[in-house]
């Protein structure tokens, strides 16, 4: 029989090839074994690195009004081709996770810091403080003061 080359790179004389070959998809046990020791990750698949520049991205511009198309245009990708992506491997749309990493910075304003509504409006990028109000409101189903009193008088720490 002769000799193949596995995975890994090491000379193997059997049939047993691991998943990255293309001929049978199992692991061979040496990248099994140094697989489960934690001393190799899989390479992450092109649209797992884009999720990343997108949920890096959002990071870094969370106090801007940031739309999907500004993210397509930066990242130099199609909007629906990034949106679809996006839903495919995190199992959300990314005009939700956009709306929702822009609430969490909201109520995070509101809890850690002493602005004003008015002023977390502002900072966060709303044109108007209304508008803040509006999009607090429909995604917790209070307002945005009623929030901050509601987390002032729940225990810390439970």
């Amino acid at each position: 029989m002769r000799s193949r080359k596995s995975c890994c790179g090491r000379r193997r004389r059997s049939r047993a090839a691991c998943g990255r070959c293309t001929w049978r998809p199992s692991f061979c046990s040496n990248c099994t074994d140094r697989r489960a020791a934690g001393a190799e990750e899989p390479p992450a698949s092109a649209q797992e690195r884009l999720c990343g520049q997108i949920r890096e991205f959002v990071f870094f511009h969370r106090f801007s009004d940031l739309r999907v198309k500004d993210i397509a245009k930066e990242l130099g990708y199609h909007e629906k081709y990034l949106s679809a992506v996006f839903a495919a491997k995190e199992g959300v749309p990314l005009k939700r996770y956009l709306t929702q990493q822009r609430l969490a910075e909201a109520k995070r304003l509101l809890l850690e810091t002493d602005y004003t509504v008015t002023e977390a409006a502002y900072y966060l990028n709303f044109p108007t403080p209304q508008s803040f109000a509006r999009f607090f409101k429909a995604e917790t189903g209070m307002t945005a003061g009623e929030f901050r009193a509601q987390s002032a008088a729940a225990p810390h720490g439970t």
